[in-house]
């Protein structure tokens, strides 16, 4: 397929996995990321190891935040869309460290919509997140909600870009899309994340400390169904005659608790986790559900991976003797 795809955040999670399924497509990728020590960069690096040998990839460590390093990597290549996964993850940094936010998640965001914008690249695709909605928007969340109210700052700055995709790319040639992602869990994910810890207390490596009684209830969306939904996604928009200026929720339509993720994960594991309860968390929503009707009437009907299923997965690959023995060191890395 000619032509490159610019893809911030390849180190990241959802970026990895993106990255490998753009080029089982046969796209060509330039892959960019800061390798911010958020957590663990040695897990960052480890992610792209598994790409760099593939002729059609490249990796280039940018700071989106950089306008001169933007400048530099749009000048060196002929992008034909562009991909944005870049941000600063979670909901609970410190205040001190709430800066991260402004810088890659609205300034960084900018800096790449803006150089798409000059260059007239056709479509750009960016992850927004099921944060924007809060707890005033009815069940289930759908994208024509008016009642968005996020309780996280991170969730205020994806708002923020919805915004600023849909003021800017409206002014545009360019097509825009947003995807608000419904906790995304699975191999190689983030060591910050409930999921990923639980997992680790379970198999001896971590202790595990829950916000709350267990009863929030969350999308969990699989890492495989989150890739393979984006880049249909990005594939639709490219070969639509029309312009393009919309948000698509991506989950399963199916809310479980915590309690229940902590069960599971001792059924599949054989063990008894010691859970830790503290107070529960502001920033944290009580329940999160994606409408996923206008998402099918994009990409056709989807049957999302059950959780049961994708836990199971996930637990193969951490026990992996490989993996196994990183396991605590990267949680220790996050912040």
């Amino acid at each position: 397929m000619a032509g490159k795809i610019l893809l911030t955040g390849g180190a990241g999670f959802i970026g990895s996995h993106v990255a490998k399924e753009l080029l089982s497509r046969g796209f060509n990728v330039v892959a960019v990321d800061s390798l911010s020590d958020y957590y663990s960069v040695e897990l960052k690096e480890l992610r792209i190891a598994q790409l760099d040998n593939h002729k059609n990839f490249i990796f280039e460590k940018v700071d989106i935040s950089d306008m001169t390093q933007v400048e530099n990597l749009f000048r060196n290549h002929n992008f034909v869309g562009v991909i944005h996964l870049a941000a600063q993850a979670g909901v609970r940094l410190p205040l001190e460290q709430s800066g991260r936010y402004i810088e890659s998640n609205i300034v960084g965001f900018y800096h790449i919509l803006r150089k798409a914008i000059e260059v007239n690249i056709q479509n750009f695709l960016y992850a927004s997140s099921s944060s924007v909605y809060g707890d005033l928007s009815p069940l289930p969340y759908t994208e024509s909600s008016i009642l968005l109210s996020p309780k996280s700052f991170y969730g205020a700055t994806k708002l923020n870009n919805e915004q600023t995709a849909n003021i800017l790319g409206s002014g545009s040639p360019i097509s825009t899309r947003g995807l608000r992602f419904f906790t995304v869990y699975g191999e190689w994910g983030r060591p910050d994340m409930a999921y990923f810890r639980l997992m680790a207390a379970a198999l001896g490596k971590h202790k595990f400390q829950i916000f709350g009684d267990g009863s929030i209830e969350r999308d969990f969306t699989y890492i495989d169904d989150v890739t393979q939904t984006t880049i249909d996604l990005y594939e639709n928009m490219s070969n639509s005659n029309q312009k393009t200026n919309d948000i698509v929720n991506i989950g399963g339509q199916r809310t479980l608790s915590m309690n229940f993720l902590i069960e599971l994960v001792q059924e599949i594991t054989g063990t008894r986790i010691n859970v830790s309860r503290e107070q529960s968390n502001r920033n944290d929503t009580q329940k999160t559900v994606a409408d996923k009707t206008y998402l099918q009437s994009l990409i056709g009907k989807r049957t999302f991976t059950p959780l049961e299923e994708g836990i199971k997965n996930f637990h193969l690959w951490m026990t992996k003797p490989e993996v196994i023995v990183q396991v605590e060191k990267w949680i220790k890395s996050s912040i």
